[in-house]
């Protein structure tokens, strides 16, 4: 059930609504892309799903003006105007070729930002629906919640969904070293690596958008084999796959003793699965840099997110981000900008877990592909979502980076290569 009452915009939604954008490449919206088994809907039948199921989902029918001062609400989208079809030739790769084009295309204005496209023509027995929405509106989190109660057949409970993060309710206890770390990490985000500023490529507003898809099996087994997660697998062959790079390409990148990365934390209520905006605390990780076995890089990622398995810690950052004091929407964009500069810039990683199997009229999704973002003056991201055995990721890199477009597949040849040893 939508809530009755939302809360103020946070200031990072607010940030995301008022930062520039001068390339389209660099436009802060994330999405998914769904394929799906079976002959494509009529456009009609796909409105007619969305907009019976927009009463659950406030963060499609809210949106934030270029004030960003609080939540505008359209109370019935049109899903003519949100919901369009979109043919394609007939021939492999035609879908990604098709995402390339349209994630340059501006969402709605003065209208909740956010937009499906049914897409097919490229091979019989199969379509793929592409959603997108604007990062002021969503976070991956909330996202998730939308296709679950867009695309399962009677929606998911709240406490069911896979964008909460069910231990934070009840509110849990949080202690004095809680407190003290949450303001710490917060902190830590300005932090200097200096690893991206070069004078001989300036990072640059183009991005270049790649997927890359291993078996969650596969991430599970690396991560096992020194006491992780497949969530430390997935961010130390990461870290792994950059520092093979920067040995090639990127000097600073492949020598420097640490790597930092930015993560969002997921701390989504229960009561907030359908929210509209981001809750999320935005946490700095610095993995070991440097040539070196990817066992010790696995082994730095397993100590890099120990303290983030601490419920006390995940609602000492919901306090944090509770606590940020408002400021004007004009002054946002530079406050972001001293985060998000060549100086400080690290690498955007985030990673998803699909739970529940997705399905439009009785077609199964067979594959999801997600679609991420990269602010300007940041050098590289990736977003991965995990769905049925499958962690597909998306590989947004700054085209002035030499090199950098291979990113993709060095992180798939180092998953495969280390589950194989």
């Amino acid at each position: 059930m939508a809530p009755r009452t939302l809360t103020a915009p946070t200031p990072v939604d607010r940030a995301m609504r008022a930062f520039p954008v001068h390339h389209p490449d660099a436009q802060l919206r994330i999405g998914v892309l769904l394929h799906l088994t079976g002959t494509a809907p009529h456009i009609d039948r796909l409105r007619a799903r969305v907009g019976d199921r927009l009463p659950a989902l406030p963060a499609l029918t809210h949106f934030l003006t270029d004030a960003g001062r609080g939540w505008a609400r359209e109370e019935c989208p049109d899903p003519v105007r949100h919901v369009v079809e979109h043919a394609l030739p007939p021939g492999p790769g035609q879908v990604e070729r098709a995402v390339q084009r349209l994630i340059r295309r501006p969402l709605p204005e003065a209208a909740p930002h956010w937009r499906v496209w049914l897409l097919h023509g490229h091979e019989p027995g199969r379509y793929a629906l592409l959603y997108l929405v604007h990062h002021s509106m969503q976070d991956g989190a909330g996202m998730l919640h939308t296709l679950e109660t867009l695309f399962t057949p009677h929606g998911t409970p709240d406490r069911e969904s896979s964008a909460v993060f069910a231990a934070l309710s009840p509110t849990p206890r949080v202690t004095f070293p809680d407190r003290l770390q949450a303001l710490a990490t917060a902190a830590g985000a300005t932090a200097r690596s200096r690893i991206w500023a070069s004078a001989r490529y300036p990072l640059s507003p183009r991005r270049r958008f790649r997927w890359a898809e291993v078996p969650t099996a596969r991430l599970r087994a690396v991560g096992r084999s020194r006491g992780g997660s497949a969530n430390d697998a997935y961010l130390a062959t990461l870290a792994h796959a950059v520092q093979d790079w920067g040995t090639c390409h990127w000097p600073p990148a492949g020598r420097s003793p640490e790597l930092p990365l930015i993560m969002p934390t997921n701390i989504r209520r229960p009561e907030e699965a359908a929210a509209p905006g981001n809750r999320t605390a935005m946490v700095r990780l610095v993995l070991p840099g440097g040539s070196m076995p990817l066992a010790r890089r696995l082994d730095g990622a397993v100590r890099a997110t120990e303290p983030l398995k601490s419920v006390g810690l995940r609602e000492a950052l919901r306090r944090v981000a509770a606590s940020m004091p408002g400021v004007p929407a004009s002054v946002l964009p530079r406050l972001l900008r001293t985060v998000v500069t060549p100086a400080t810039a690290a690498m955007g990683v985030s990673g998803l877990v699909l739970r529940h199997r997705l399905e439009f009229d009785g077609d199964p999704v067979t594959r999801v592909l997600p679609v991420g973002c990269l602010p300007e003056a940041s050098p590289l991201g990736t977003l991965m979502v995990t769905y049925e055995g499958v962690s597909a990721a998306c590989f947004m890199t700054d085209r002035a980076l030499p090199g950098l477009g291979t990113l993709h597949e060095r992180w798939r040849r180092t998953v495969v290569g280390a589950a194989d040893r």
